[in-house]
């Protein structure tokens, strides 16, 4: 999976600002049911389902998973909105790779991301100057893999 170990930083970081809500559970079990939450909800964005929204769907079904009160389900998004693009967690070896392109090419992001959270994630790893242009499905209406977004 994509960015998993990304998402179990965000995760852990979730469960530290919620430590009554969690205390019952391994750190184990609740990255799973994060994860299968995220799994879920993104296949929902890809087949179509609208972003309103869906960050608390996501964040529902993930307590929901573990039996959980859904009451927590804004506390747990605005905590994943928060916290995610800080979590300085690019591939390996894509900063320098990235860079050195930007020196010879004009280089752009083309991303199924919400805005609030890819341009602070392009941010937070220092690479959002180096783009010519960011192109987010949020924000042009058009997703990937649509030939016309790119």
């Amino acid at each position: 999976m994509i960015e998993s170990w990304h998402k179990k930083i965000v995760c852990k970081l979730i469960v530290e600002q919620l430590p009554h809500v969690f205390e019952t559970f391994e750190m184990e079990r609740i990255q799973e049911a994060f994860l299968k939450s995220d799994q879920i909800s993104t296949h929902m964005f890809n087949s179509g389902t609208l972003s309103e929204g869906l960050r608390d769907k996501r964040s529902c079904l993930f307590l929901q998973l573990l039996g959980i009160e859904t009451n927590y389900v804004e506390k747990v998004t605005g905590f994943y909105v928060r916290d995610y693009p800080l979590v300085k967690a690019p591939k390996e070896g894509a900063i320098p790779v990235v860079k050195k392109l930007s020196v010879k090419f004009k280089i752009g992001v083309v991303s199924n991301g919400f805005p609030d959270v890819q341009y602070r994630k392009l941010e937070t790893i220092s690479l959002y100057d180096l783009f010519l242009c960011i192109v987010l499905s949020e924000v042009i209406g058009i997703r990937k893999p649509d030939p016309i977004i790119f």
